[in-house]
Order: C-alpha cells, then sequence, then structure tokens
C-alpha cells in the first residue's frame, strides 16, 4: 500500500511527538510504555485532544472488511499498550485489535500507548506502513491521537474518539 515513499517526502502535517524513550512502571497496573518528550506540533487541531481525564479510546472501524466494529482500549499505560495488527494472540483479542483477514496488515502492525494523560499511535516497524489523515508516518515514532483522527492500516481504516 505505501511501499516505495521516501523518507524525505514525509508531510509534517500532523500533530506529531519526536520522542526521547525511557522505561517507567505505573502505579495502574504495574504498567510500561514509551515514556514521550514532544519537540514538534505542526499543525494545531480544533478537536478535541486526550485529556487525563481519559481513561480509554475509542476505535470505530470505518474502512475496510472490519467496518462497523468498535473497539475500547481501556488501561493504556506503561507496560500494557493497545496492540492492533493480523494476530489473534491475547493481547491483541482482549486488550487491542485483531484484523487477521486484512492481509495488508503486518502481524504487530502498531500500538496505542498513554502517556502523561495524553494519548499515541506508533508503528511498530510493519512492512507496509501506517497513515495518519492520509499521510505516511514514520515507523517507530510515535504521533499523538486527537479526537476524530483517522488512522490507516492496510485495508483497515480507524477512527478514533475519547470517551466524554
Amino acid at each position: 500500500m505505501m511501499a516505495g515513499a521516501g523518507a524525505g517526502t514525509k508531510s509534517n502535517k500532523l500533530n506529531k511527538a519526536r520522542t526521547q524513550t525511557s522505561t517507567a512502571t505505573s502505579s495502574t497496573q504495574g504498567s510500561r510504555t514509551k515514556s514521550t518528550t514532544s519537540d514538534a506540533a505542526s499543525t494545531k487541531s480544533k478537536s478535541k485532544s486526550a485529556s487525563t481525564s481519559s481513561q480509554s479510546i475509542l476505535v470505530n472501524i470505518v474502512g475496510g472488511e472490519y467496518t462497523g466494529s468498535k473497539f475500547e482500549l481501556k488501561h493504556l499505560t506503561h507496560k500494557n499498550g493497545g496492540f492492533v495488527g493480523r494476530s489473534t494472540g491475547k493481547k491483541f483479542r482482549e486488550k487491542g485489535i485483531s484484523v487477521p483477514r486484512d492481509l495488508e496488515v503486518s502481524t504487530t502492525h502498531g500500538k496505542f500507548e498513554c502517556k502523561g494523560g495524553r494519548y499515541f499511535y506508533t508503528d511498530t516497524g510493519s512492512t507496509n506502513g501506517s497513515c495518519i489523515g492520509g499521510e505516511e508516518i514514520e515507523p517507530e515514532t510515535p504521533y499523538e491521537l486527537v479526537d476524530g483522527m483517522e488512522v490507516s492500516i492496510g485495508q483497515t481504516i480507524m477512527l478514533i474518539a475519547f470517551p466524554r
């Protein structure tokens, strides 16, 4: 789907968080995730972004074979990121999103995580990449999520929402 796109063609139109990573332990469920520090946010969004009061994110599938499926990813802490991919393993079925029939999606394609009350999506080095808002994103780089944002993996399009 996105093979062949050069790194030099990446757009800075996204709310993008370049990261410095460290491992930390959360008091809620002893979990671990990447600790991120934002060094750039190139586009201001009028959409509602995640706040510390949000305990979960809602992911609605709006494109592809799984259209109409809805997921609530809870407790996205340091150790317990919400993985998305073709895998049917327990961490995908119970705490993430499994799309096994989308053959353009990698086994472990990406991860949703929370740090400091802010939510991020990271492509975990998938074969075909991920897009946010129609723009291909860099692998292994967390991108901050905002309400109404679309994340595309393979043929699957996910619409992000934050509970009110």
